[in-house]
């Protein structure tokens, strides 16, 4: 049965990629498409810690000085 994702509970959500020397951290899918590390944003939590929190969780990787990126 398809899911009514109008009826969701809609969450702001942090997305990361991280950089090491040469080395991009993100995700490549057999399509040919990049992914990057992410998830839900938890209450009064700031985006870049819980964008690096995600990527501990996805990888046991750490992150140093997570930085959000101004867009529109």
């Amino acid at each position: 049965m398809p899911v009514d994702r109008s009826r969701l509970p809609y969450r702001e959500r942090a997305d990361i990629f991280a950089l090491q020397g040469d080395k991009v951290y993100g995700g490549l899918f057999g399509h040919g498409g990049f992914g990057v590390y992410g998830g839900g944003i938890d209450p009064d939590e700031d985006p870049a810690e819980a964008a690096a929190r995600e990527f501990l969780e996805e990888t046991g990787r750490t992150v140093r000085n997570p930085t959000r990126l101004p867009f529109d």
